[in-house]
């Protein structure tokens, strides 16, 4: 699983969303599944920015503990903050969109 960080727009801002890797012999890994949707985003006051207009999200590490997947994250390249899910349900969730990002039926 890999983190990956994308720009909506200039109100929604840089957020952070997920993808799942397959290895490859003797090459470089492809996408197997990619979730389009912004899974992590500057929602909470403290994480907005006071020196420019667009929010900003990022992970910046993450370790399995246990059950959880618990991640570092810059907020508005001002803060950091702490986030936690489940490791097992977030990639079951992403398993839900194929490579492209479309959700499978």
């Amino acid at each position: 699983m890999v983190s990956y960080h994308g720009k909506k727009d200039a109100s929604f801002g840089y957020t952070q969303s997920f993808m799942i890797l397959r290895e490859q012999d003797n090459d470089f890994p492809v996408v197997a599944h990619r979730c389009s949707e912004r899974l992590m985003y500057a929602s909470q006051e403290w994480e907005m920015p006071s020196d420019y207009p667009t929010p900003c999200l990022f992970t910046t590490g993450g370790i399995v503990i246990g059950d959880d997947l618990i991640m570092s994250y810059g907020a508005a390249d001002q803060k950091a903050g702490i986030s936690w899910v489940n490791f097992a349900e977030l990639v079951e969730y992403i398993k839900q969109f194929d490579a492209e990002g479309r959700k499978v039926e």
